[in-house]
């Protein structure tokens, strides 16, 4: 038996002291097991009653205790809600776990996470909580930055992503209000504890022309770059429609056709047009382009915008 320090214990260290054991133990009978003094005891009690309540460590029949059971244990990526409430769809398929607000545990939308289940009845979804986040320091976070009592915060302008999220400008980056920046997020600590970062890029102001479009793509893990097999499928696509092509078309190049879409707009891709009839009414035109003309079904091109598709 040997003394163990309460003010640097940690679950990991109750968890390495159960595993040695032949059998589930009692509290009081790990506390001994651990040399935790008497004065000591309550706060080891709490801590260890936290852990179970957390998931993370798991109590039988009599109060014998025990790290979680792997059959209690599901591993997939969180899914949130506008509401607030997810989602865990696992990894091997099984069926998704309902995680209320309260029991997120920290975690954000699209995180692998590990989640405790806390029941499981006929005809219902699974519920469970989230005890720990496996890729926090994989994810971005795209929002706005501002400045608080305690230092600078961002806030996501993904919805699904609640709460603020701590950062630090680790690179001396020129910070101030309202810059729509990139924050690289730190290792997952403590399902109490703020997600932190650090601001990873500033992407401009708010309301700059093209930050919408750079914050969506980023917030959504997109590739900013295409991949090389498009370029040359691009050079392939021609600029001017071939006489073959017109004529087997409908050519209405005759009638007056005018666009719905704004001056400024980056696609002029639907129009319409008015034409009198001999009986006093109109025809109604409606046209749509053809991206299908350039944008060959299961090509490269077709693959990269059905990635990059938000409608």
């Amino acid at each position: 038996m040997y003394k163990e320090d309460m003010s640097i214990m940690t679950i990991e260290d109750i968890k390495v002291n159960l595993k040695k054991q032949s059998r589930p133990v009692k509290i009081r009978e790990l506390s001994k097991i651990m040399g935790i003094s008497a004065g000591d005891y309550p706060a080891f009690r709490r801590m260890v009653k936290s852990a179970v309540a957390a998931g993370q460590l798991a109590r039988l029949r009599g109060g014998r205790l025990t790290v979680e059971s792997p059959r209690n244990i599901v591993l997939g990526k969180l899914m949130v809600s506008r509401a607030g409430h997810g989602f865990v769809i696992p990894d091997d398929k099984g069926a998704e776990v309902y995680i209320s607000s309260r029991d997120m545990g920290g975690a954000l939308h699209g995180e692998k996470v590990k989640a405790s289940i806390k029941s499981s009845q006929a005809g219902k979804n699974r519920e469970g909580r989230i005890i720990e986040v496996l890729n926090r320091e994989a994810g971005r976070v795209v929002g706005h930055l501002r400045k608080g009592r305690f230092g600078y915060y961002v806030t996501a302008d993904d919805p699904r992503i609640k709460g603020n999220v701590e950062i630090e400008n680790a690179r001396d980056l020129p910070l101030k209000n309202d810059l729509i920046v990139t924050t690289r997020l730190y290792p997952w600590t403590d399902p109490y504890m703020p997600p932190r970062g650090y601001v990873e890029e500033v992407l401009g102001e708010k309301g700059a022309p093209g930050i919408d479009i750079d914050s969506l793509i980023i917030s959504r893990g997109l590739p900013q770059e295409f991949d090389a097999g498009v370029k040359p499928e691009l050079a392939k696509i021609r600029r001017t429609i071939t006489k073959k092509e017109i004529a087997r078309r409908l050519d209405l190049r005759d009638v007056i056709v005018f666009t719905i879409d704004p001056a400024d707009a980056k696609d002029h891709d639907d129009a319409i047009s008015l034409e009198p009839l001999e009986n006093g009414h109109y025809s109604l035109g409606v046209h749509i382009a053809d991206v299908s003309h350039y944008v060959l079904e299961n090509s490269m091109l077709d693959h990269q915008a059905r990635l990059r598709g938000n409608s």
